[in-house]
This record gives C-alpha cells, sequence and structure tokens, in this order.
C-alpha cells in the first residue's frame, strides 16, 4: 500500500517492488517518447525560427532587430505561461524538482519552450524532469498504484536520459541528488528507489538505441565530437588543467552570482525581470557578432548544438570573447525568470575555457582541457562531484580514458569553488529542492 505522501508501507515489501518495477516499464516509455517529442518540437522551433525565419526575409544572417524581437517575444510568452497553474515550475537558480504533477506540467512546458527556442542561455534538463515526473504521478494515479516518490523518480531518470544519451548519467545525476537530500535512509529504502530506476532507465534507453531493425528515436545527445586521442597523461596537461578549471568554474560561479543579484533585483517584477534578460542576452550575442564576427547562436541558446563551431575557433581572442559574453548571457537567463535548466551552458562554457587553453598553449592537449573544463564548471555549478565528472569523461570518452584523470582535477577544484565561493544558502536550498521522496503540491491535483 501506498499513501498521498509517498512514503512506502506496503506490508508485503517484496509484492510492492515487483508493482513498482512493472509500472516503471510504460513510465519508461512514456516518458521516453515524452522527452523525445519535446527535444523534436524545441529543436525545430528553434531552427525555424532563427535559420528559416531570416532565410525567408532574404537575411543572410539574423539582424539585429530580428534577434532583439524574438528573445523579446520569447520573454512575453514566458510572462504568460507563467499564469498557468505550477507557475512554469521553479527557475534554473533553485535546483531540480521532482514534485511537477499532471496539472502543472503545461506551463513548465510553455515556459521552457519559449525561453529555449528563443534564445534564452538554459538547457532542457528542467522541463524534461517535470515531463517524465508528471508522467509517472499520472500512471501511478496519484500514488493510489505506488509511492509517488518513487514513481516520480523512475519517470524523471526516463526523460533525462533522452538528452543525456546515457542512462548511466541520469542515473547518477538523480542517484546524488538523493544522496545530499538524505532520502536514502535505508538499504530497503535504497533498493525501493534504484530498482524501478534502473527499469525505467533500461526501457527509455532502448527507444533511443531501438530494436532489431528500428533505429530509435531521432538522437539529439549531447557530446564533444571531433576530439583528438588521448590515452596517456601528459604531466604539461595536469599541470594547465589546474587554471582551467579555476577559470572555467569562476565563470560559472560568477555568473550563478550575478544570476542571484538579477532575481533579487526584480523579485516580484516578472514581466520586467524578462524583458530586461532579454534585452541582456540579445546584447550580449550581438556585441560577441561585432567583435568576432561569429554567429550570435554561440552565445544564444543551451551551447549544445554549437559544440563543433566552438571547437573550431582557432583565435584565443575569439574564444574569451565567447566565452565571457556567453557568461553574461547565461547570469541573465539564470535570474531574468526564464525556465531551463543550468547544465548544458556550464558544459559549453567549460568546452569553450578548454579550447581557449589548448590553442593557447599549443603543447597541451585538446581533450585533456575540455574534460578539465567541462568537470569544473559543472561541478562549480551543480554541486554534485560525482555526476559532473561522469558526464565530463562519457562526453570526452571517445578521445580514450585517461581523460578521466583530468576531469577528477577539474571536479575538485570546481567543487570547491562552488562551496566556497556560492552563497550556503543556496547549496542548502539546491540539495533539499530535490523533491524526491516529497509529496506533490497541494495544487498539484494528486
Amino acid at each position: 500500500m501506498s499513501n498521498p505522501s509517498g512514503a512506502i508501507t506496503d506490508n508485503d515489501p517484496g509484492r510492492m517492488l515487483i508493482k513498482l518495477i512493472v509500472l516503471a516499464i510504460p513510465i519508461g516509455l512514456l516518458a521516453g517518447i515524452g522527452s523525445a517529442l519535446y527535444n523534436i518540437v524545441q529543436h525545430e522551433l528553434q531552427h525555424w525560427l532563427w535559420h528559416t525565419l531570416p532565410e525567408f526575409l532574404g537575411q543572410e544572417q539574423e539582424p539585429w532587430w530580428l534577434v532583439v524581437g524574438l528573445l523579446l517575444v520569447g520573454a512575453g510568452l514566458v510572462a504568460l505561461a507563467l499564469q498557468l497553474p505550477g507557475n512554469g515550475g521553479d527557475g534554473p537558480l533553485k535546483g531540480f524538482h521532482l514534485t511537477i504533477g499532471p496539472r502543472e506540467v503545461a506551463s513548465v512546458l510553455l515556459a521552457a519552450l519559449a525561453s529555449l527556442s528563443f534564445g534564452a542561455v538554459l538547457g532542457p534538463e528542467a522541463p524534461l524532469l517535470a515531463l517524465g515526473t508528471a508522467i509517472a504521478i499520472a500512471i501511478s494515479r496519484g500514488g493510489q498504484l505506488g509511492p509517488v516518490q518513487v514513481l516520480a523518480l523512475a519517470g524523471a531518470g526516463a526523460a533525462l536520459g533522452s538528452i543525456l544519451g546515457n542512462p548511466l548519467v541520469s542515473g547518477v545525476l538523480l542517484l546524488e541528488l538523493l544522496l545530499l537530500s538524505g532520502k536514502v535512509t535505508s538499504p530497503e529504502t535504497g533498493i525501493f528507489l534504484l530498482s524501478p530506476l534502473i527499469v525505467a532507465l533500461t526501457t527509455g534507453y532502448l527507444l533511443q538505441v531501438g530494436i532489431e531493425d528500428w533505429s530509435g528515436v531521432p538522437d539529439l545527445n549531447l557530446a564533444v565530437p571531433g576530439l583528438p586521442e588521448y590515452t596517456s597523461v601528459q604531466w604539461i596537461d595536469l599541470g594547465i588543467a589546474i587554471p582551467v578549471a579555476l577559470v572555467a568554474g569562476l565563470i560559472v560561479v560568477i555568473a550563478r552570482r550575478l544570476g542571484g543579484v538579477f532575481a533579487d533585483r526584480f523579485e516580484g517584477k516578472q514581466l520586467a525581470g524578462l524583458l530586461v534578460g532579454a534585452g541582456v542576452v540579445a546584447a550580449a550575442a550581438l556585441l560577441m557578432r561585432a567583435m568576432t564576427g561569429e554567429s550570435v547562436s554561440l552565445v544564444l541558446f543551451s551551447g549544445q548544438e554549437q559544440m563543433p563551431e566552438l571547437l573550431g575557433l582557432a583565435g584565443v581572442g575569439t574564444l574569451i570573447a565567447v566565452v565571457l559574453f556567453k557568461g553574461l548571457a547565461y547570469a541573465a537567463s539564470l535570474g531574468a525568470g526564464y525556465r531551463g535548466g543550468p547544465i548544458f551552458p556550464a558544459v559549453f562554457l567549460g568546452v569553450g575555457v578548454g579550447t581557449a587553453a589548448a590553442v593557447l598553449v599549443s603543447s597541451v592537449n585538446l581533450s585533456a582541457m575540455v574534460a578539465a573544463g567541462i568537470a569544473a564548471a559543472s561541478a562549480a555549478g551543480l554541486r554534485m562531484p560525482f555526476s559532473s565528472m561522469l558526464l565530463a569523461v562519457l562526453l570526452c570518452a571517445a578521445a580514450g580514458p585517461a581523460v578521466t584523470v583530468l576531469a577528477g582535477v577539474g571536479v575538485v577544484i570546481g567543487l570547491i569553488l562552488g562551496l566556497a565561493l556560492l552563497p550556503v544558502a543556496v547549496v542548502q536550498e539546491e540539495q533539499q529542492a530535490g523533491g524526491v521522496g516529497s509529496a506533490p503540491p497541494a495544487d498539484s491535483g494528486v
């Protein structure tokens, strides 16, 4: 049996575990399908707005007025979405939440769609977590068929895996979230939480890899392509990885602090914050293009599709400009009221810093620097070391196993920076905000 709070109270734990595993199968499938559809819609809308529309208008590149206009329109649409039940969920500065029910999920998805497709510098992980959680709560009938906390975790994992590409990354991220929030209080609790999560992750991932002649759903996974081979650690790489990690971590920390200042300044002024944030993002993108001649897309969006373009930049000055303006746009997006996740832009910034170091010091390996940069940037922002290290290693895995060492260096430095320089209250809030194990909100209809 279960209750609305999600507590596991069945007198027959074995029967309850079987029930949860069986429910995790359709949850994993539906969360995988739903997240794939969301990714496709968001990608196609972004492509139409920023590529098809300028071509239709006879422009070789996005004119300044279109960049400003699209961001302002997106800000207005986000403000409208935030008026729906659920208020678009919590912003990207408040961590991950697994308590979004079916009634609130529309506002979360629409707000994120208006944010991400119209140019805000955030990632898709937050709306995907909300989608997976809402599907799980709906299938469990609000806890009548199984504990909400367990099934919400399973649905969130399956949905998140659609964009992180490997179920291990989303699994470890959620497990670390559980650890930090103190929800795993006994071995029995761990078994009940982990078994359905593994089933849902595996079922959702099946949709990506396909079966026999079916190749699976379209692949929109995050990747760092074209990295050189790296099978043995070099001393110079270890030495340069330290300043790379320091710089990457500091940029993310500064961006998050600026985002917090921005959020405080416009607290209670939702539309004003969004419009000003849109102006800052537009200005950052246009200034970067004016200074370097590069596409505004290097500053706009989450950065996952711009990795090849970033790695192809050969000038240190250009790379520095991209990283600084991207960081500014990231800060504004974090605090303005947009909806989305904080991971992907941080990864992009880490790649940018690592690439700049490899261009500046030609004797270091690009793969090593990128791994250190990703790990440091992720750890500084998330304060989740294992997830950050695994993310960096898997993104750079094609280069060779030695990148693991550099990722470890980056994680330690980034984690220290994040814990030391970000407000303690933020760290505590994000650790507790996982929502895993807590009841759905009172107005969720669950």
